[in-house]
C-alpha cells in the first residue's frame, strides 16, 4: 500500500539540504520517473532556489536528486503527473454591510442640510427688541416717532434714533458684524470677540472690539454729511479720509470734509443763586390726538386741539402745544407711589398706533 507524500513538500526539503529518509528518496525517485511534468517542478524549484541564493549571496550548494539511469522506454507515453491543485484565492474580506452604507448615509444627510439652508436660509444677522421699524430683509427704517432697539446675532446691541436707515450686513470680510447707516444716528453696545465688528457711512467706517460708542451722520451745508463719534468705553478705530485715528472711553471728534474736530465737553454753567427762578410754563388739561407711537409705559401723542385747561396752565403753552407730538407717561401715579397702576398699563398695551385719543 503506498503512502500518499506530499511531492512539493519532499522537493522542498531536498532543495534545503535536509536530509531524506530512505523511504522518502525511494518514492521521490519512483515518483520522478514516472512524471516528467514532476521533473520540472522540481528543475523549476531549483532554479528558483539558485537564484535567491545568488540574491542573498549565499555559497551553499544545493543537492542534487540522482535519478538512477533506468529509464522508461521511448515508445511508451508517461502518465501525467498528477498535480496538486494549486489553493483557490483568498476571498476578498467582505465589509460589513453599514460599513458599506456609511458613505451613502453620510451623503444624504448632507444632501438634506444644504437643501434646508437652501429654503430656510442663513440665520438672521439680527432681530428687532423693541420699536416701530420698516423691515426689508437686511434693511431696516427706523420710524420718526421714537428709536428702535436692535440685538445682532452676536450678542451686540444697536440703539437706531428715529429716522435712521440702515443694513445689517452680519458677517462680512474679516468682521463679524457690519452695520451700514446711511442716515440718522446710532448708539452700539459691542459684545467683546476676537473678530471685529464695523460700523460703515458715506463719510468713514468705525472698527471696535469690544465697547460702547455713538455714531452719527450730521447734515452739511455743503458735501457729504459729517461723521460724529462718541466713546463711553473702550476703543475704537475710525478711518476717515485715508486715515486712521483711534479714539479711547470718554473722547468724541467729528469728521468732515474739512478735516477732524474736536469735540470739548463744556463745564455747565456756575448756577446764580442770588437770581431767583423763572417758573417754568407747564400746561395742565386734556387734549385730543392721534396716536403715532407707544412704548413700555408711555404713548406718543400728536395733538390736534385743546379739550379743555385747567387755571394754572400757561396760555402761551397752551397755544404752542397744538399740531405738536407730546410723551404721555402712563403707569405711575402723581402722588408718587411706585408701584404701576395695572389699568394704565393694561390701556397702554391695547391702545393702537394711529388711534385716536
Amino acid at each position: 500500500m503506498s503512502h500518499p507524500w506530499d511531492w512539493d513538500y519532499l522537493m522542498h526539503l531536498h532543495l534545503s539540504g535536509q536530509e531524506l529518509t530512505e523511504e522518502q528518496r525511494t518514492a521521490l525517485n519512483e515518483r520522478l520517473r514516472k512524471f516528467p511534468r514532476l521533473r520540472r517542478r522540481l528543475a523549476e524549484m531549483a532554479f528558483e532556489q539558485a537564484a535567491m541564493r545568488d540574491a542573498l549571496q549565499v555559497s551553499e550548494a544545493v543537492p542534487i536528486l540522482i535519478i538512477s539511469p533506468e529509464a522508461p522506454e521511448a515508445s511508451k507515453q508517461p502518465a501525467a503527473a498528477p498535480l496538486l491543485k494549486p489553493l483557490p484565492p483568498p476571498e476578498p474580506l467582505r465589509e460589513p454591510r453599514y460599513r458599506r452604507l456609511i458613505p451613502v448615509v453620510a451623503a444624504a444627510i448632507l444632501l438634506i442640510g444644504i437643501v434646508f439652508w437652501a429654503v430656510r436660509g442663513p440665520d438672521a444677522p439680527y432681530e428687532v427688541v423693541n420699536g416701530d421699524v420698516k423691515v426689508e430683509g437686511s434693511k431696516v427704517e427706523v420710524s420718526a416717532a421714537a428709536p428702535a432697539l436692535f440685538r445682532m446675532s452676536d450678542g451686540s446691541e444697536a440703539t437706531l434714533a428715529p429716522s435712521t436707515s440702515a443694513i445689517f450686513h452680519g458677517r462680512r470680510d474679516s468682521a463679524r458684524q457690519v452695520v451700514e447707516i446711511s442716515q440718522g444716528a446710532g448708539s452700539f453696545k459691542v459684545a467683546k470677540a476676537p473678530e471685529s465688528f464695523r460700523v460703515d457711512t458715506p463719510s468713514g467706517r468705525v472698527l471696535v472690539l469690544g465697547t460702547e460708542f455713538t455714531v452719527e451722520l450730521r447734515k452739511q451745508k455743503k458735501g457729504p454729511p459729517a461723521l460724529a463719534v462718541a466713546v463711553a468705553s473702550g476703543r475704537v478705530r475710525v478711518e476717515h479720509g485715508g486715515k486712521n485715528l483711534e479714539l479711547g472711553p470718554g473722547e468724541s471728534r467729528v469728521f468732515g470734509a474739512e478735516g477732524v474736530e474736536k469735540v470739548e465737553k463744556k463745564d455747565p454753567a456756575p448756577e446764580k443763586k442770588d437770581l431767583p427762578k423763572e417758573p417754568r410754563p407747564v400746561f395742565n388739561g386734556v387734549v385730543e390726538g392721534k396716536v403715532v407711537g407707544k412704548g413700555d409705559g408711555h404713548l406718543l401723542l400728536s395733538v390736534d386741539r385743546i379739550v379743555s385747561s385747567r387755571k394754572d396752565s400757561s396760555p402761551e403753552m397752551a397755544a404752542r402745544i397744538p399740531g405738536r407730538t407730546i410723551k404721555v407717561t402712563i403707569g405711575r401715579r402723581r402722588d408718587g407711589d411706585p408701584p404701576p397702576d395695572k389699568m394704565q398699563m393694561l390701556f397702554v398695551r391695547k391702545v393702537e398706533v394711529g388711534q385716536e385719543l
